[in-house]
């Protein structure tokens, strides 16, 4: 599936394609960004996702979600509390079969997707 791939690869999951190939510079491992199916539906309460289903699986929001922010890049530095916009959500999520997962979610269309998961 993917020429060249050694066992000292690393497959990160994205979106539908590669979208990258580079070098870990901390390492001798090189990271093959691929890219799947992100779409999610997620369920709020009181403005925060409470649970979801991606990837055909039900999933539970198990902690606090944290809002992921940025903040306007000309904006001057001296500005000590400049406006954030929420850009997404990070989140720990436990499926049914106590599978744990902290997932990283942002608008994608007119919904939302996963944009990256840690195990």
């Amino acid at each position: 599936m993917f020429p060249g791939l050694r066992a000292a690869h690393r497959i990160l999951v994205a979106r539908r394609r590669i979208v990258a190939y580079h070098s870990n510079t901390r390492s001798n491992e090189e990271d093959i960004v691929v890219i799947i199916d992100t779409a999610a539906t997620v369920w709020w309460t009181a403005g925060v996702p409470v649970r979801l289903v991606w990837s055909g699986r039900r999933w539970r929001v198990t902690d606090t979600p944290t809002r992921l922010t940025v903040t306007r890049a000309e904006l001057p530095t001296a500005i000590t509390h400049a406006p954030e916009r929420t850009v997404g959500w990070r989140f720990q999520a436990t499926a049914e079969d106590g599978e744990t997962l902290v997932v990283d979610i942002v608008p994608e269309g007119g919904g939302w997707g996963v944009a990256r998961t840690w195990t």
